[in-house]
């Protein structure tokens, strides 16, 4: 993913690019437990389902318990 990242970054327009593995790793480095990967349109809290339907093929899906 790093290697990834330096062409997606495009000259600091984004932060970082997560693959699954990448972002389960990191949360759960940070103390998380249970990390789930999600689908669009669905979630264990309905009010985190937030993001436009047009965003979907290009977004990481993940719920995590802390």
């Amino acid at each position: 993913m790093e290697l990834v990242n330096e062409v997606f970054r495009q000259g600091g327009e984004h932060q970082f690019a997560y693959d699954y593995e990448t972002l389960e790793m990191l949360i759960k480095e940070a103390g998380f437990t249970e990390v789930q990967r999600s689908n669009f349109g669905e979630s264990l809290n309905p009010d985190l389902i937030l993001d436009l339907p047009s965003r979907a093929s290009e977004s990481l899906y993940v719920e995590a318990k802390k």
